[in-house]
């Protein structure tokens, strides 16, 4: 609860989608049996919910990978290995 209070900005739907499905997917790093895939919905201004299409689903997938390496990078420099 730390960071997301510390650093929190608010910021548009859109920008957090990245967020969304990084807490996903590190879900499924830790319980890859009760947290598998991505599928991600949105909706704003009161209209109705969308569908991410695959083509978004691979790039926030591909982004939070990327993420999860910098961070490992970031928090351990001397090339800890991940679990």
């Amino acid at each position: 609860m730390f960071l997301p209070c510390r650093y929190y900005v608010p910021r548009p739907l859109a920008d957090l989608k990245l967020l969304a499905a990084h807490t996903i997917l590190t879900g499924n790093y830790f319980n890859p049996t009760g947290v598998a895939g991505l599928q991600l919905w949105s909706a704003t201004d009161g209209k109705e919910p969308e569908e991410a299409d695959e083509a978004e689903i691979r790039d926030l997938t591909e982004s939070s990978a990327l993420l999860s390496e910098r961070l490992r990078a970031t928090i351990f420099p001397d090339g800890t290995p991940a679990r």
